[in-house]
């Protein structure tokens, strides 16, 4: 009976060894309504007057993970049906209610995230950037979940800073697209 109990007890704490670092892909646990705040931050816009405001309107949101800045790799995008859900005062939650894992990191390490938010009708980042739309990004570090028997719950992005949506002004778009019309022009001489 005790080889039976102590043989459960070493499979688990091998099982455990090898789990997965967890996120929840929420900000719900942060309060920093600085602009400037580094860990604990919240969702803002860039208001009319250039003082960046707490965000309460519809974007969509992808988080890449990883376990340093070189390693990220896509984790989620949220967006359309799957959009995260705004609370308003710039929190917002995961509409689905999904848990995520981040490659390369063990439960209940430390794992490098970026998150990337976009307003408008566009399906990535990217596009959003090159079709005019407020967009922001931040790196930081944040604690996961998954480690340890039982596995531990996982954690909230409360590692993150401020994260402010700014929009391009129109000036910049205009040089974006002149710039692009000049390629095609030169491509289409040669």
């Amino acid at each position: 009976m005790k080889k039976l109990i102590l043989s459960a007890l070493a499979a688990a704490t091998s099982l455990g060894a090898y789990a997965q670092g967890t996120i929840y892909v929420d900000n719900t646990a942060n309060s920093d309504t600085s602009p400037q705040a580094s860990t604990g931050g919240l969702l803002f816009q860039e208001g009319s007057s250039g003082t960046p405001v707490l965000y309460s309107g519809a974007f969509s949101l992808s988080v890449l993970g990883g376990a340093s800045a070189s390693s990220l790799s896509p984790i989620v995008t949220l967006t359309g049906a799957t959009a995260p859900f705004n609370y308003g005062g710039g929190i917002f939650g995961d509409s689905t209610g999904a848990s995520y894992t981040v490659p390369g990191v063990a439960g209940s390490g430390i794992a490098t995230l970026e998150v990337e938010a976009w307003t408008g009708n566009f399906s990535s980042y990217a596009a959003a950037v090159t079709g005019g739309g407020s967009y922001g990004e931040v790196t930081f570090q944040n604690a996961t979940g998954g480690g340890g028997v039982p596995q531990a719950l996982p954690v909230d992005l409360v590692g993150m800073p401020a994260l402010i949506l700014t929009t391009p002004e129109p000036s910049t778009i205009a040089l974006g697209a002149l710039g692009t019309a000049a390629l095609v022009f030169f491509r289409r001489r040669k």
